[in-house]
């Protein structure tokens, strides 16, 4: 008799623990849908105390901090739970870039983009923030690289007319800089030639001026023959 009143006990607690863990975790929900991350905070924390594999509701604890501009806050409940992930694993990573991207770290930024791209390579948004951390380090290539996959995958984003655009105007540069380049090198291989030609006439004129002097040297002992026999004599 007793160990039934201890089992059902058991039961009991288990029910209320439960019930307790899903209307924080349903609550937080709530209140981040609305916008309202400073209060989800606490109940999505405490729910994550009494289930630690609720990824989303770490997800969104993570995003609450975000929202209230605590991104290193984010960064480490984002971590903490990563770990766990698994079916939103590559949301972890993006959201930790975003994090970083906001707190001014673009190489940090652009690492945890291409982990969330590697995740899931067809999450559009993720070759979108990576393309622009990319721009941050002025790695324009790399960038548009980016931008064109990710209007591969969402081609029908609102932001296609400016991405374009963007695309247009780091392509022109890219040729001006080509052609620019292509100036410089043959500047430098003009001025090279005009060195070695000017080299090469210096060059001649002193071995023409050496024939001269040898030629007086050669004269000038004939002369000195001459007047050395007669002179003697």
């Amino acid at each position: 008799m007793q160990n039934k009143k201890t089992l059902s006990l058991v039961f009991l607690l288990f029910f209320i623990e439960f019930a307790l863990l899903a209307d924080q975790f349903q609550e937080g929900e709530k209140l981040f849908s609305q916008n309202k991350p400073a209060e989800a905070i606490p109940l999505l924390d405490a729910s994550l105390k009494l289930d630690p594999t609720n990824e989303k509701a770490a997800l969104y604890l993570g995003i609450s901090f975000q929202q209230t501009g605590k991104n290193d806050e984010a960064i480490i409940v984002f971590r903490k739970y990563l770990p766990n992930a698994k079916l939103f694993r590559y949301l972890f990573y993006y959201n930790i870039g975003n994090s970083y991207y906001a707190l001014k770290k673009m190489v940090f930024a652009e690492e945890m983009y291409t982990e969330a791209v590697k995740e899931n390579p067809q999450y559009a948004s993720s070759y979108l923030n990576r393309a622009n951390a990319r721009m941050n380090q002025q790695k324009y290539k790399e960038a548009v690289e980016d931008f064109r996959m990710y209007l591969s995958i969402n081609p029908s984003t609102s932001q296609k007319s400016d991405i374009e655009k963007i695309i247009a105007l780091l392509e022109k540069n890219f040729q001006d800089a080509a052609a620019a380049e292509e100036k410089r090198i043959a500047d430098e291989i003009a001025n090279k030639l005009a060195q070695e030609q000017k080299a090469a006439e210096i060059k001649n004129s002193l071995d023409q001026a050496s024939q001269e002097t040898q030629s007086m040297s050669a004269g000038n002992e004939g002369v000195q023959g001459y007047e050395d026999d007669n002179g003697l004599e």
